[in-house]
C-alpha cells in the first residue's frame, strides 16, 4: 500500500488485528512519561532524550501480552535486524496470512535478497 494512512479505510482486518497492539501501546504511553512526546526526541536538534531501553522493553512486553506471546518470544530478532519477528508473526496469525515475512525476519531473506 503506497499510502499507509489509507489502511484504516481499506484493510479492516489489519486494523482489527492491530487493535490489541494499539491498546497496549496507548496504555504504555499513558503510564510512562518516557514514552510521551516522542517526536521531540528525534530530528537535528531534539529537545529531549529518547526513551530508555527499560521503557521500550516494558512497552514491548505489554504488546506481547496483548498478542498472547511471552515477553521473551517478543524480544527475539535476527542478529542483523531490529524487527521482532514473533510480534510480526502474531499479527500475521491474527490475519490468517502466510508467515513468510516472519521467516524472513527470523532467518534473513533467501539468498541474501
Amino acid at each position: 500500500m503506497r499510502n499507509p494512512a489509507q489502511v484504516v479505510n481499506r484493510w479492516q482486518e489489519l486494523v482489527q488485528a492491530m487493535a490489541p497492539v494499539r491498546t497496549a501501546l496507548l496504555k504504555s504511553i499513558a503510564d510512562d512519561p518516557e514514552l510521551q512526546d516522542l517526536p521531540l526526541a528525534v530530528g537535528e536538534n531534539p529537545s529531549r532524550q529518547p526513551p530508555s531501553l527499560k521503557a521500550i522493553d516494558k512497552a514491548r512486553s505489554n504488546v506481547a501480552k496483548a498478542l498472547s506471546i511471552s515477553a521473551t518470544a517478543a524480544d527475539r530478532k535476527h542478529y542483523a535486524g531490529k524487527w521482532r519477528y514473533n510480534i510480526v508473526g502474531a499479527v500475521q496469525t491474527k490475519l490468517e496470512t502466510r508467515t513468510s515475512l516472519r521467516k524472513w525476519l527470523k532467518h534473513g531473506a533467501p539468498i541474501g535478497i
